[in-house]
């Protein structure tokens, strides 16, 4: 798995909030980026699940790296508004 700060800041998220979607402290999280502490094989899926969730369009429920989702022109495509930001 990639670097655990690296996947929190490609998803835009406060070491708080990616605490909060993996029901961890911020502690817990920064001890997790420090090497402090190894990530468990739970936490470690609970990522891989939420990348998931992040790369799937809110509109037509297609992984973002297909090219249908890609071409998405609706207006609250999720997938788009995140790219633009």
């Amino acid at each position: 798995m990639d670097n655990l700060r690296d996947i929190r800041r490609q998803l835009g998220l406060t070491q708080i909030e990616m605490g909060e979607q993996l029901g961890l402290d911020q502690s817990t999280i920064s001890r997790f980026e420090s090497g402090a502490l190894a990530m468990d094989k739970r936490t470690k899926l609970a990522v891989q699940a939420l990348l998931a969730a992040v790369a799937t369009c809110g509109v037509c429920d297609r992984r973002a790296s297909d090219p249908a989702c890609l071409a998405c022109t609706a207006p609250d495509c999720g997938l788009r508004q995140r790219e633009a930001a």
